[in-house]
Formats: C-alpha cells, structure tokens, sequence
C-alpha cells in the first residue's frame, strides 16, 4: 500500500518546496501589475494605521497640556509651586472660594474639548475636588458624573473615575448605583480590580442582594484581596457564611 500521503521522505519535501517556490516566482514574473498594486496596498494600510497612532498620540497630548495648563495656572494663582500636592488657602477666604470655582470652570471646559481622555477624566476629577472644598457638593457630583461616563473604555483612570463617582454615589444613599459603577470599574484591568469588586459586593449587599454581592466577591478573591480593606473581607465572608446550606 502506498504511503506517500502520510510520510515525505526529507529529499521529497525539499524537491516539493522548490517547486512551489519556483511556480510562485513564475507567478509572480508574468503577473507584475498586480503584484505591484498588492504591495501599494500593504504599504498604504500600514500608513494609515501608523497615522491614526500618531494622531492619537498627539490629540492625548494636546489633552494632557492643556489640561495641566490650567491646574498649574490655579496653582500659581493659589501661591502654589507646579506640581504641589497641598494648596495653601489664601489669606483673602473669599478670593479663595472664588479662584476654585473659576478654575473648575475653566478644568470643565477643557475637559470638555478632550473627552473620551484620560486627560478629561483627571481634569474633571481636579475640577470636583475644587467644587467639594468649596462646599458645591451639585456641583462636584456632576463633574465626577462626567468623569465617569466620558471616560476612555478600558482605561485605569475611567476605573478610577468609576470608583470615585461610586463614593459620591453612595454618600446619596444609592447604593445599587454604587454598587453598578464599582462593578464596572471592577471589569477593568487595574490595580485597583480586586478592591473595585469586593467594594461592589458590599454595595450589593447592603441593598440586599446577597447572590450577586458573593458572586463578585468570589471574583475578587481570585484576583487577590490583599488589598481590601479587613473589614470588607471579614462582612464579606460572614455573609457567605450565612448563606451556606445547613450541614444534614
């Protein structure tokens, strides 16, 4: 019985291969035009997708300069080195007040012209922070609102925007709400998945449901719960505790 189907000899498959390739050099010789035409658009597809990489570089940076342009603007306008993590009040209470509801404005704005950034959402969280110092707590629900909507899908600050927004959620008492926007910060990769997840499923629980709060919390354990707070785990396990059957 012939065996050649299932087993070339080494001599065979060389002598096989040459004359593929000599057929598809032969192809290619009496075909120029349309290989030409082939590799023109392999050469235009790779332009387009390094263009589009390019502009977004660029549109991410003109985000990011100009929204640092107005915090640092607010910062000089404070007494503020560039770049300070704490912001002296100034000795005027009133002109203070007024300096951070202007630049909040003005971070809303800019945030405005670059959504769906990671940029937009530092901007609009800078912009609620000020809002909250200024006791505009409308105001500083609706920008981290925006934050959290407008945010780039995927992205580690549209995960935190998320939790953020959840907090401010949660200090209304909607915790179903809460808990849906800690479960979607929750489905992005961040460093803070675990701990997005199991704040959910306390959410969840407190408004009573107990099935999907432990469902989330079982994702988070296999994340690593290091990061939860103790208390968080230990009301967590509890809870799941409580819902186990009975032993017979």
């Amino acid at each position: 019985m012939a065996t050649r189907n299932q087993s070339n000899p080494p001599a065979e498959l060389v002598q096989e291969l040459d004359s593929v390739f000599e057929r598809g050099a032969a192809w290619i010789g009496a075909h120029p035009q349309i290989v030409l035409v082939v590799l023109a658009a392999i050469l235009a597809g790779a332009a387009v997708v390094g263009g589009l990489s390019s502009k977004r570089d660029r549109t991410a940076k003109a985000a990011e300069a100009e929204i640092a342009g107005v915090y640092d603007a607010y910062l000089a306008a404070m007494g503020a080195t560039p770049g300070a993590r704490e912001v002296p009040e100034l000795a005027n209470v009133a002109l203070g007040r007024k300096t951070r509801e202007e630049f909040a404005t003005k971070l809303l704005a800019a945030a405005a012209n670059h959504d769906d950034s990671a940029a937009a959402v530092a901007g609009r969280l800078q912009a609620a922070d000020l809002l909250d110092q200024n006791a505009d707590l409308e105001g500083a629900f609706a920008a981290r609102e925006l934050a959290a909507q407008h945010g780039p899908k995927g992205s580690g600050a549209t995960a935190i925007a998320l939790s953020r927004y959840a907090v401010a959620l949660e200090s209304k008492g909607n915790l179903e709400g809460a808990a849906e926007a800690l479960e979607k910060a929750g489905e992005i990769d961040s460093p803070g998945q675990a701990l997005a997840l199991a704040d959910a499923a306390r959410c969840y629980a407190l408004a009573g449901d107990k099935e999907r709060a432990l469902a989330l919390y079982a994702r988070a354990e296999k994340i690593g719960v290091e990061e939860v707070p103790i208390h968080v785990r230990q009301r967590l396990i509890e809870l799941r505790g409580a819902a186990a059957p009975a032993a017979p």
